[in-house]
């Protein structure tokens, strides 16, 4: 067991939020140090393709997705402006 020292107010306030949450300090803080440790370790955040997500969402994406669509142009202005380049030759 190990002692580390911190300003009684925060102590304060960290144990009314453990006594909420029906933690202890000591569980506290070892949640997050094991959080900061093994953030590293966690896959990058990965965008999910239309496939992916629930239905009702892709139903919603539907009606404005369009497969062609270039990835790095997320709100289709490029899209948008090749259809009336060429809507309008």
């Amino acid at each position: 067991m190990q002692t580390i020292k911190i300003a009684n107010n925060l102590y304060n306030e960290a144990l009314i939020y453990a006594n909420q949450h029906n933690k202890t300090i000591s569980e506290l803080v070892e949640e997050y140090i094991k959080d900061l440790l093994y953030t590293e370790k966690k896959q990058p955040y990965k965008m999910k393709t239309i496939e992916e997500l629930p239905k009702e969402l892709q139903e919603i994406i539907g009606v404005a997705y369009s497969p062609n669509a270039d990835e790095n142009d997320l709100n289709g202005r490029k899209e948008i402006e090749e259809f009336l380049l060429e809507k309008n030759k």
